[in-house]
């Protein structure tokens, strides 16, 4: 749970690593069968 801290955010993500992890987690929910909930982009 120690992740989950907000004190250890990072307070200038990489924006690729951001889009790259945006896109993971729409493909795992899309296979879990609720892509209708999932926005394209």
């Amino acid at each position: 749970m120690h992740d989950l801290d907000f004190g250890n955010q990072d307070p200038n993500p990489d924006p690729k690593v951001m889009d790259d992890a945006a896109h993971a987690l729409r493909d795992e929910v899309r296979k879990l069968g609720f892509g209708e909930s999932v926005p394209e982009s």
